[in-house]
């Protein structure tokens, strides 16, 4: 009886070490408790997603009162993007109903509970022009309605729901800048070269005048906030970086405000009434916020002390008086915070998702190494956990964009990849955003070379120094990372043992073929960066893994939208073929009504259980210690 109740016990606490140790994909994937908390612009109440029926929906609270309810009822991809009106009678939302991206604006009422779309319009686009405190019954929004190719201004009433044409684009607009009393100033001007204009103007009715031009090495550069005679924007002109920088359009005054000599100026935070500087991001390693208004230095100190890790302000009332504050890190998911600048008093709200706390997960550390040609490279590697001192497989994942960057935080899909025994290698390689722009534009024509190169110099390192199991490394990535999956196998067919592609790219050319219409003033920077279809189709079929399929040794696991406007499923369609007419091994997973990328929790359950399988096939994982 001992010996059989001992055994028993044994397997009990076997089974929960286990079970603690992997992490459900539930828990990992599945909507989260709470998320995107925001203060109303009057500090009365707390709005924040959350799930109801599976869901994700708009709910409100009171700030002081436990009254939750929930205010809408979506039933299809969940609800992502929204705003306050400024009198907290309603919120606005962004709702995407299949993946396509034509994206309508609801506003659902918090006393009737109405819910009105206010763009009911078929395959058209919509986005936020302005929305401003002073003029707060109408909005300025962009939408593609009479031409598909372009977005024209109008002017909506948020109480009667009417819609008044505005500013037609004459056809190389890109977008429109207005100011507080929502009349139009300001356009960024497409250029036939990839640079772009800063067109100005006094009033509605008066004629555009080129104000500042950038080339396309400056891409980074333009307008943040216009606000009486001055014009804050980032500009990289006169730097390698990206500046803050304010100048005095009466006088073209020009002060730098803040600058990095080695990172970008990613963004600033200004005062939502006085429209004044209040804190400056760089995503340097981390993130790092610096105030710049010393009123607020004693309130960063407070929370700095409380929260010992970095936060941001998710939102804030119209007086920034208080603050709704997201902490986070990279073995922890957002925990939410409210802080009353009067009283000093910082009040925890909730966790994103709190039973991810039972489980251990694994830090993000920053590396650096250097490629083959002298460049200095960034990124992050992520260990799973183990008390053996060797080797292991290592996954290298790839960002996409690709002009954007991987950052310290935390990723679901790194903790995913690292509690299932795998090493996660995140690069920045060239063309990567943040780093300035000699940096963003050394990766100009160098898709499936040099951007590629920095990823093969990267897995290099990681077998240099220990880290990875060169027979055991597998390559992965969504959008530009699934092309680099796909050009993984294809240029450099003896490095990886297997490969994840994500809605990713094959055929440069079919890419550009089967773009939205409206992308057109953003392929011209495209043709730029990457290569013209017009003069330089052969150097796209070049740079193009489908051209090079039977180089192909290795399984490859694909998965796709089928209502993908960016990568469409002929991307995906045309790698298949190939797999098939050369028999070469791969798995294809679909998911209908969803886009670039998965909004659904149950599909996103069904990929990444399909890509654990593949790799605990292909990969050969060792044993969770």
């Amino acid at each position: 009886m001992t010996k059989f109740f001992l055994t028993t016990v044994l397997l009990i606490l076997a089974n929960t070490t286990e079970a603690t140790h992997k992490i459900p994909l539930e828990i990992l994937f599945g909507n989260p408790k709470q998320r995107n908390l925001k203060i109303s612009p009057g500090g009365h109440y707390i709005s924040y997603l959350a799930p109801f029926k599976g869901v994700l929906n708009l709910w409100v609270k009171s700030v002081h009162d436990d009254d939750a309810r929930v205010i809408t009822n979506d039933t299809g991809r969940g609800i992502h993007q929204y705003v306050w009106t400024f009198d907290e009678e309603a919120l606005l939302y962004l709702y995407d109903a299949n993946g396509r991206e034509n994206h309508h604006l609801h506003k659902v009422s918090l006393k009737t509970g109405a819910d009105t779309d206010l763009t009911p319009f078929d395959n058209t686009a919509v986005h936020i022009v302005q929305y401003s405190r002073r003029v707060p019954d109408r909005m300025l929004i962009a939408m593609n309605k009479e031409r598909k190719h372009l977005f024209d201004v109008y002017e909506l009433n948020l109480n009667t729901g009417s819609i008044i044409p505005i500013e037609q684009n004459p056809g190389d607009i890109m977008y429109f800048i207005a100011d507080d009393q929502l009349a139009i100033c300001g356009a960024m001007r497409a250029l036939p070269d990839g640079g772009q204009t800063l067109l100005m103007r006094d009033n509605n009715q008066s004629a555009w005048h080129p104000y500042i031009t950038w080339t396309l090495d400056d891409e980074h550069s333009g307008p943040l906030c216009l606000h009486n005679e001055f014009l804050y924007m980032l500009d990289s002109s006169q730097a390698n970086t990206t500046q803050f920088v304010k100048i005095n359009m009466k006088t073209n005054e020009r002060t730098i405000l803040a600058s990095d000599p080695e990172y970008d100026i990613a963004d600033v935070v200004f005062h939502p009434e006085t429209h004044e500087p209040v804190a400056i991001v760089t995503v340097k390693e981390k993130e790092e916020i610096r105030f710049v208004d010393a009123s607020f230095a004693q309130d960063a100190q407070i929370i700095d002390a409380a929260l010992k890790g970095p936060w941001i302000i998710n939102s804030a009332t119209l007086k920034l008086d208080i603050w709704l504050i997201a902490a986070y890190s990279d073995v922890s998911t957002a925990s939410y915070y409210l802080y009353d600048r009067a009283s000093k008093k910082l009040t925890f709200l909730c966790a994103s998702r709190p039973e991810l706390a039972q489980y251990q997960l694994q830090p993000m550390k920053p590396i650096t190494f250097t490629a083959r040609d002298g460049l200095t490279i960034h990124g992050y590697l992520t260990l799973p956990r183990s008390e053996h001192n060797k080797p292991v497989p290592l996954i290298l994942l790839v960002h996409g964009g690709p002009w954007l960057r991987d950052g310290w935080d935390f990723d679901p899909e790194v903790q995913f990849l690292a509690n299932r025994g795998y090493a996660v290698l995140q690069v920045n390689f060239r063309g990567s955003d943040g780093y300035g722009k000699a940096f963003l534009n050394a990766g100009n024509h160098e898709w499936g070379r040099n951007m590629h190169n920095d990823l093969i110099d990267a897995v290099a390192w990681s077998i240099k120094t220990g880290v990875a199991d060169p027979k055991h490394i597998a390559i992965m990535g969504g959008s530009y990372g699934g092309y680099s999956a796909l050009a993984g196998v294809t240029f450099t067919p003896d490095t990886f043992c297997c490969a994840v592609d994500l809605f990713g790219i094959c055929n440069l050319i079919t890419l550009i073929k089967n773009s939205p219409p409206y992308w057109h003033l953003a392929l011209i920077k495209f043709a730029k960066r990457v290569g013209d279809i017009h003069t330089q189709e052969a150097l796209l079929k070049e740079r193009s893994p489908l051209f090079y399929a039977t180089n192909i040794k290795v399984p490859v696991l694909y998965a796709q939208g089928l209502n993908d406007i960016r990568c469409t499923p002929l991307e995906t369609k045309q790698m298949i073929a190939e797999h098939q007419k050369h028999q070469i091994p791969y798995e294809y997973y679909e998911f209908e009504n969803e886009g670039h990328g998965l909004a659904k929790p149950e599909n996103k359950f069904r990929l990444y259980a399909a890509i654990e399988t593949f790799l605990a096939k292909y990969l050969a994982p060792q044993p969770a210690a």
